[in-house]
Order: structure tokens, then C-alpha cells, then sequence
């Protein structure tokens, strides 16, 4: 799994590749290319199918809420 950060350096998320470039400049590690080493590597979770009933509901619950406040929070970003 290390070996995907290799190949696909974007897999890191903003704030690791932000720690480690701070890392860098601080001198805490010898180069960029070190920094995918101190990265933990990521777990693939798999949705267990006994719970699809709960996220079936929940997710009618929550496209309502999203589509009762859109017009709030667009007000709010504006």
C-alpha cells in the first residue's frame, strides 16, 4: 500500500502534504520523497449489508434536510 502514495503522490490528503512540506522546510526530514514514508497507510472499509435498511432511512432523512436548508446556507455563503 506505501507504493500507491509513490504512484499517486494526490492520494495524500491536503493537510498530510501540508505537514510534510512544513516538515521539510524545518529540516525534520532529508527531502519530499522521504515524506511518503511517515505516511500511515489507508484502510478500505467495506459497508456491511445488514445496515443497509438504517442507511436507506437515514439518507431519506438527510436529502430532505439538505434540500430544506439549501437555500439558507446559500444565504449564509453569500
Amino acid at each position: 500500500m506505501k507504493d500507491d502514495y509513490k504512484a499517486q503522490p494526490q492520494a495524500m490528503t491536503a493537510r498530510q502534504n501540508t505537514w510534510q512540506v512544513v516538515k521539510f522546510a524545518l529540516g525534520k526530514i532529508p527531502s519530499i520523497e522521504s515524506a511518503q514514508d511517515l505516511l500511515p497507510e489507508y484502510t478500505t472499509y467495506t459497508p456491511n449489508p445488514a445496515n443497509k435498511a438504517v442507511h436507506q432511512r437515514n439518507y431519506v432523512v438527510f436529502k430532505k434536510l439538505h434540500d430544506a436548508n439549501k437555500k439558507s446556507f446559500a444565504l449564509l455563503n453569500a
